[in-house]
């Protein structure tokens, strides 16, 4: 199997977007496709109930966010939790946030210690009442989902690093 470093990843980028005119919110919108369906297919069980997605002001985070929206439409429920502004995010980070907001996905910061912002409000109603909802569950993505869906991205069919 043949492993590609992010060094030899962002020149694959650079020439998907510079030489061959793949926009890189395209790429990012591929790559979300090819996660969600790994995840869908490979992890159902642990996608059920209520799911937070943590993500950052990168592109990365952009990917989190188009998964999210992409899983709210599959008929799952996740909530993400943003660790910057929305001011703050990439370009691509920031169409990916307007997209997920369009689709009404829950979408919040995190608290002071760590914890997603969403969780804590969900537990009072905001008029004495108790709201008896579970805490959204924070899931690692499993690394072998992550290697497969990006083995189909990446040339030849293998893995990325």
């Amino acid at each position: 199997m043949k492993l590609y470093f992010a060094k030899d990843i962002r020149e694959a980028d650079r020439i998907a977007i510079e030489e061959m005119g793949i926009s890189s919110l395209a790429l990012m919108e591929n790559a979300a496709r090819a996660i969600t369906r790994a995840l869908i297919e490979r992890v159902p069980e642990l996608l059920s109930g209520r799911l937070a997605v943590v993500c950052g002001k990168g592109n990365n985070g952009g990917d989190g966010l188009a998964v999210a929206r992409l899983l709210k439409g599959a008929g799952y429920r996740p909530e993400v939790f943003l660790l910057a502004e929305p001011g703050q995010l990439s370009p691509d980070a920031r169409a990916q946030f307007d997209r997920l907001v369009a689709c009404s996905v829950s979408c919040g910061p995190m608290d002071e210690q760590g914890r997603p912002a969403l969780a804590q409000q969900a537990r009072g109603g905001g008029d004495g009442r108790a709201v008896q909802e579970q805490e959204p569950r924070v899931v690692d993505v499993p690394v072998a989902v992550v290697v497969e869906a990006v083995a189909g991205l990446a040339p030849g069919g293998h893995a990325a690093r």
